[in-house]
């Protein structure tokens, strides 16, 4: 079952997160707070970005 990010509204280790064309990435890891967010992708320090959730596209999904 896939929900959209927005919908679910927060973000934790473990979950997965898809993007319209299918591409995914395990989120695991966070840090910082709510007003600067580092998400830390697939145990890659390579693949960690800077999170707003305000720029969020509506085209991003959580697998459970």
């Amino acid at each position: 079952m896939m929900q959209k990010l927005k919908e679910v509204g927060y973000l934790e280790k473990g979950m997965v997160l898809v993007d319209v064309d299918g591409k995914e990435g395990k989120v695991t890891g966070l840090y910082g707070d709510n007003d600067f967010m580092m998400v830390e992708f697939d145990n890659n320090q390579n693949r960690r970005i800077l999170w707003d959730w305000e720029n969020l596209s509506d085209r991003v999904y959580v697998r459970r």
